[in-house]
């Protein structure tokens, strides 16, 4: 599940659409997503959502229209969730991964999917700068809590409450995210994006 539906207030303009090598960071991460073994994959828009059904259209994803996204990222989370529950399609987890973390590389997701199977926890979660973050892996089992997320709450809340029942994945590359033209400038300058 990606999350692509916020506004991009910091960086004033839709960071969705921002191009690296020629595509957009939306583009990129449904790429990343969709070289990964996971499917379905299901893009959760709001702000933009017109625009950007447009840059994925043809790519074979399910897209979930946000109506609250200006609320919070627990509105996102919840409405792909939801997409994924009431479309009954079949899923043992979801992977949540945000679009703005360009050099998040697919085979990572996979990896955290794995690590989660193989120490049998509900939840993997990405491990950089000190914290545990996106890329995040829920179990279905705790399908429910996602769907009661607050509006502005995010899976940090969730992986909280499950400390016990927590596995993590080293992803240095989930540090850069980007929120500013500083951030995107930097980006352009980093040698991992350089491919």
């Amino acid at each position: 599940m990606i999350l692509a539906a916020g506004e991009s207030r910091r960086l004033g303009r839709p960071k969705q659409l921002l191009e690296l090598h020629g595509a957009t960071l939306l583009r990129r991460c449904v790429q990343t997503a969709l070289a990964t073994k996971l499917r379905p994959v299901v893009a959760v828009l709001g702000a933009f959502h017109e625009r950007l059904m447009t840059e994925v259209a043809g790519m074979g994803i399910v897209t979930a229209v946000n109506p609250h996204w200006s609320a919070g990222m627990g509105t996102s989370i919840r409405a792909g969730v939801g997409e994924i529950v009431a479309s009954k399609l079949a899923c043992d987890a979801v992977a949540i991964v945000l679009c703005d973390q360009p050099l998040v590389r697919g085979e990572q997701i996979e990896a955290l999917v794995e690590r989660r199977i193989q120490e049998n926890k509900s939840i993997a979660a990405a491990a950089y700068s000190g914290t545990l973050g996106t890329p995040v892996v829920f179990g279905a089992d705790l399908f429910g809590e996602l769907l009661t997320l607050g509006d502005n709450e995010g899976g940090k809340r969730i992986i909280g409450r499950h400390g016990g029942d927590v596995t993590s994945l080293a992803i240095p590359e989930a540090a850069m995210d980007i929120d500013t033209e500083a951030d995107f400038t930097r980006l352009m300058t980093l040698p991992a994006a350089i491919q």
